[in-house]
């Protein structure tokens, strides 16, 4: 079992290590992954093998880095795993999106003048915002694409947004102080500009605190209801505990059971939820943000509750 392997076990809730095992592991790790990436050749080939997959083991990492991240309080491991594995230059965050899907994206600026883009699906007066990660994490938008496109079967006009743009070495400081939630609040009004009446923002990971902190400055006329998929309540400028408190319309919470630390954080999320109509769907799963919504990852009722809930938000 290599040192990955070790961190997994330690995140899904095998054998959870001491105080003192939890410092050995994030020098275990960060270690590791600083000695292969001296290694530009092997460097070269894990980044086309990831790029082949789809991106799904390099979102496995990116999550475990960012655990890392909340649980041991070091940001050596993030930001080692983050220069190894990402690379601006060479990555394309937009690998899902062939001929067919090209004339759907859409190009537009956050309220801080940032500029965004997403894929704009389906039709009619039912907005919903999709956001990913948060940071430099590539291809949040295609890790949203087949919910997307299930939403916009559905009959709703669905907005799936890239996130924003940041240096290829941005630090976890600059993580920490940039504004995600400016983007899902443009995102809505992009929906309202393009005729939708009323709009549900959904996020995962830092996405999902990105979602519920902008729920807060959305008028509740507008707002249809909040989707957040294993999240923190608070990272950086994002308070996403403060504003739950203050958001009332329709709220659903998801989790997997055996993704540490983030069960614990979305559970308390939920509680602090001022919503009347909430909802804590608790996966039993290892699975991380939109890998919830993967048969693969998680059963498929756990989807199914999320349809549920969308549909019933948008009737309330």
């Amino acid at each position: 079992m290599n040192e990955l392997d070790r961190f997994r076990d330690f995140r899904r809730g095998v054998a959870p290590p001491s105080g003192d095992a939890k410092g050995r592991a994030s020098a275990r790790l960060a270690g590791a992954i600083a000695g292969a990436h001296t290694a530009g050749a092997h460097r070269r080939s894990l980044r086309g093998s990831l790029a082949h997959a789809g991106g799904r083991r390099r979102r496995v990492v990116l999550v475990a880095a960012a655990a890392l991240v909340a649980v041991v309080g070091t940001a050596s491991a993030f930001s080692t795993v983050r220069d190894f594995i990402l690379d601006k230059d060479d990555q394309s965050v937009d690998y899902c999106i062939g001929a067919a899907l090209s004339p759907q994206v859409i190009s537009f600026r956050s309220t801080d003048g940032v500029p965004l883009h997403g894929l704009l699906l389906g039709s009619g007066q039912n907005g919903i915002v999709l956001y990913g990660a948060g940071g430099n994490f590539r291809g949040s938008l295609c890790d949203w694409l087949p919910f997307a496109q299930t939403l916009a079967r559905r009959g709703y006009r669905v907005l799936a947004v890239d996130v924003r743009p940041l240096p290829r070495r941005t630090g976890l400081a600059q993580l920490r102080a940039t504004h995600f939630e400016r983007d899902v609040v443009r995102a809505e009004r992009e929906l309202v500009r393009r005729g939708a009446r009323r709009v549900l923002v959904g996020g995962a990971a830092l996405g999902g605190t990105a979602a519920m902190t902008a729920a807060a400055l959305i008028p509740r006329s507008d707002l249809a209801g909040v989707v957040v998929l294993s999240t923190l309540r608070k990272f950086g400028v994002m308070n996403a505990a403060a504003a739950a408190r203050k958001v009332t319309a329709p709220s659903f919470f998801g989790v997997g059971s055996l993704d540490s630390p983030f069960v614990d954080e979305v559970r308390k999320l939920y509680a602090a939820s001022a919503s009347k109509r909430k909802e804590l769907v608790v996966a039993r799963s290892s699975g991380n943000g939109t890998q919830l919504l993967e048969r693969s990852w998680a059963p498929a009722s756990f989807r199914t509750k999320l349809l549920t809930f969308i549909a019933a938000a948008f009737r309330s």
